[in-house]
């Protein structure tokens, strides 16, 4: 008979726990779950549970043109992303971009809209090559950049277009604070666009200090 259940130790109550457990696997011996140092770590993406699956992390201090997250990461598996991260620019009083992809490259001829909230000011952008993250321009200085997050939907969608809904929050030259809303996304004409990627990058085309973490919405 294949085990499902593989137990190494029972434990009374008085001692450090009661079962010890390092594979679970199915009828069929298919691994799903193995337990290691404390850590469980699942041979597949766990069905029904709903939470994030964590797909892309990077952390650098090291100077880029842009931040590219392609198919690898933004595909059919899900419907619907969580992003968050921080970037430093290397020259002062730039923009933030977003930039989405289809078919493996960035989407060009102003095909992007977006809506910023700041304090009360209302920045409607109907069509862009981009969907943009600041009010005022962003400062270059350590404690200055972008910190930021925001959700993708629909990006596999031929009937609505990708949406992207976030948060950001600023300094600019002087380091005065700024935070806003931004909502944005493909243009409704631009709507049978299937997202399968994004961009980041700056107005001067260079970044500083980053770092990014893009998860799945299970």
């Amino acid at each position: 008979m294949t085990s499902i259940l593989k137990v190494d130790k029972i434990q009374n109550s008085s001692g450090a726990s009661i079962i010890q457990v390092d594979n679970i696997k199915d009828s069929a011996n298919n691994q799903a779950i193995s337990i290691s140092g404390g850590v469980a770590t699942f041979s597949q993406t766990p069905v029904g549970a709903g939470g994030l699956q964590l797909l892309f992390s990077q952390a650098t201090a090291t100077n880029a043109s842009s931040i590219d997250i392609g198919a690898t990461y933004i595909n059919s598996t899900y419907d619907s992303y969580y992003v968050v991260g921080n970037v430093k620019m290397v020259i002062d009083g730039v923009q933030f971009y977003l930039k989405l992809k289809s078919g493996g490259s960035i989407v060009t001829g102003n095909k992007h809209g977006y809506d910023l909230t700041n304090g009360g000011n209302g920045g409607l952008v109907d069509a862009a090559d981009f969907i943009k993250f600041n009010y005022s321009t962003v400062g270059n200085a350590i404690g200055e950049g972008v910190q930021f997050q925001f959700f993708m939907h629909n990006v596999n969608s031929t009937i609505y277009p990708t949406f992207i809904s976030g948060f950001f929050k600023t300094a600019f030259t002087n380091g005065a604070p700024e935070g806003g809303i931004v909502a944005g996304g493909f243009i409704a004409p631009s709507y049978a666009l299937v997202c399968n990627g994004f961009n980041i990058s700056s107005s001067n085309g260079e970044l500083d200090t980053h770092n990014i973490k893009v998860y799945g919405v299970v």
